[in-house]
């Protein structure tokens, strides 16, 4: 398997990660009062996230790529649900557990 954790690769998988995590804030922005920020969020977040995928697959298979940003992205959004004050359910922790160590199983 190549490797792919290079400094530049988890740049990129940061910013698709956390792109997502962005557009997933305008919607929850709009979830409860819609505005036209939460929709620029959106927007923005799609766009950096779709960039920097596409940039990620002409170096790495689709399979590695989806599970590190996913990975990635869970933590954030796990973050992201803190900052909210929505908290972590016993459940919600080991799904986001089985996110990383399907990551872990994948790049081994």
């Amino acid at each position: 398997m190549q490797n792919i954790l290079t400094a530049p690769t988890l740049v990129l998988i940061l910013m698709s990660a956390a792109g997502y995590v962005m557009a997933t804030a305008g919607m929850k922005a709009a979830a409860t009062a819609w505005h036209s920020a939460a929709t620029g969020m959106v927007v923005i977040g799609l766009t950096v996230a779709v960039i920097a995928e596409i940039i990620l697959l002409r170096q790495a298979s689709l399979a590695i790529v989806y599970v590190l940003i996913l990975a990635a992205e869970t933590v954030l959004v796990m973050v992201l649900a803190h900052t909210y004050g929505e908290g972590l359910t016993f459940v919600q922790g080991c799904g986001a557990a089985l996110v990383i160590a399907g990551l872990c199983l994948v790049m081994s």
